[in-house]
């Protein structure tokens, strides 16, 4: 397999985010990881260096005045991450590319985050919502998508973020069943597999063979506005949260395009239209974030359906929970929890002027 080099390897180090993990013992740095495994760092030191020192972490090729290091307790992670943008209905590669580009001017993702998108055929025109949601769910379509990531992990990326915008929600979770082994447990420990995938063209359309197989960490889940029905997805979430700790669904009230795709659906009530907690189908409550972003107010008109990458608060909340991966309720300062497993954004409203 062949391996490519990003643009941004060589981009000077110039901002280190440093936070603590899940245990609160350790801290973590973004893009780095603890050389000696199970070690406890409780401190870091980061200097500013100049191109004649040779001290500390610093990224290949960036020999310039005014770069970070970081102290020899940490090396840059060997895993490279991805975060892949998946669009919805009546999107153009080109209305991919400016959106997820948006986005990503604004969020200003750490180097070590490869952005990608898949585009898949998501229908042209008023009358083909139906259409597209039967490409979303063919064989077809879901074994381009089983190509795509397996493409991802001859390139060596380890570790994906997803962000599912409306209809993208449904070619991740139809293909699920199909995609999971490419991803490891969460009650396995993630380890570098030594096989090679043998890709195979037989007739059952399989991909691969002589494989090891669950050779990615699912990171992140993010469903953004999702057009999917919400008593699958509750017949999904268990088998999904084995693979994924940090599921998360941004809805809003004001939706009129996915109100009025449950009214095409036969009125069965839509993810991107439910503000209350989802359930398992043994009735536990999933372990999962969903957002309510209907307080939201800057750079947001239409069908209120797609300004997750205009919206400055929205990209914020988001560039936090892909790069520190922090569930919503330590995100306090930008988030209010109304319920279990429910927040809203901390907005005054907009016809308050005064206090």
């Amino acid at each position: 397999s062949r391996y490519y080099r990003h643009i941004d390897d060589t981009k000077r180090l110039s901002s280190v985010v440093v936070g603590i993990d899940d245990s609160g013992q350790s801290l973590t740095v973004t893009g780095h990881q603890v050389r000696r495994k199970k070690k406890v760092v409780k401190e870091i030191f980061i200097k500013v260096a100049n191109e004649n020192d040779s001290s500390g972490f610093v990224i290949p090729g960036a020999r310039a005045p005014g770069y970070l290091t970081v102290d020899k307790h940490w090396k840059p992670s060997r895993d490279a991450e991805a975060v892949v943008y998946i669009c919805g209905y009546k999107h153009t590669k080109l209305d991919c590319i400016r959106r997820f580009g948006q986005f990503l001017a604004m969020a200003h993702l750490p180097s070590y985050m490869k952005p990608l998108f898949f585009h898949w055929p998501n229908g042209g025109w008023a009358m083909s919502y139906r259409g597209a949601i039967q490409v979303a769910k063919s064989e077809q379509n879901q074994l381009d998508f089983e190509h795509f990531l397996l493409s991802m992990r001859n390139a060596g990326i380890r570790s994906v973020s997803f962000m599912l915008h409306s209809m993208g929600a449904r070619v991740f979770l139809y293909s699920w069943p199909r995609i999971r082994r490419w991803f490891s447990p969460l009650s396995e420990k993630h380890s570098e597999p030594e096989d090679e995938i043998a890709h195979s063209d037989d007739e059952e359309g399989s991909t691969a063979t002589n494989v090891t197989e669950a050779t990615m960490h699912l990171s992140n889940l993010v469903l953004l506005s999702p057009d999917y029905e919400v008593d699958t997805f509750e017949s999904q979430v268990h088998d999904l949260q084995k693979y994924c700790s940090q599921v998360t669904v941004y809805v809003d009230r004001r939706d009129t395009a996915t109100k009025s795709a449950q009214v095409m659906r036969g009125f069965r009530k839509s993810l991107g239209f439910n503000f209350e907690e989802i359930r398992t189908e043994d009735g536990s409550l999933a372990d999962l974030d969903i957002i309510e972003t209907t307080d939201l107010q800057g750079n947001i008109a239409g069908t209120y359906h797609s300004y997750w990458n205009i919206n400055r608060q929205m990209v914020d909340d988001l560039h936090d929970l892909l790069t520190l991966r922090k569930r919503a309720k330590q995100r306090s300062s930008r988030l209010l929890r109304v319920a279990e497993g429910l927040y809203r954004f901390l907005q005054t409203p907009q016809t308050i002027i005064e206090v």
